[in-house]
């Protein structure tokens, strides 16, 4: 009795043993997840706030950029008024000119 007792007591350790490794790494394993889930919010949160700074820029960017936009425009059509105008003025002198000329032929 005595000898399978030992026996079992022996069976018994080494199975307390392994079961105690296997929690070591079940531990281990819970506590990388932990840290995992910890870098996945950090990183959640520096994109959060990366994007905020970006959708700011774009916005303040935007905003300058439509101002830039708007003063061509307004350059361009001072640009073609002013063409306009002066290719008025051009053609009456020309129309001018023409009469002249046919009132001195005449």
């Amino acid at each position: 009795l005595t000898e399978e007792s030992e026996k079992n007591r022996a069976v018994y350790a080494k199975f307390t043993s392994w079961v105690g490794g296997r929690q070591k790494l079940l531990q281990e394993t819970i506590q990388q997840c932990e840290n995992v889930a910890k870098v996945v919010k950090y990183l959640k949160n520096f994109i959060l706030n990366r994007k905020t700074t970006l959708n700011g820029y774009y916005g303040a960017l935007t905003e300058r950029l439509s101002g830039v936009k708007e003063n061509a425009h307004r350059k361009f059509l001072e640009v073609f008024k002013e063409m306009y105008l002066t290719s008025g003025e051009l053609h009456a002198k020309k129309t001018q000119l023409l009469l002249k000329m046919n009132e001195d032929l005449q």
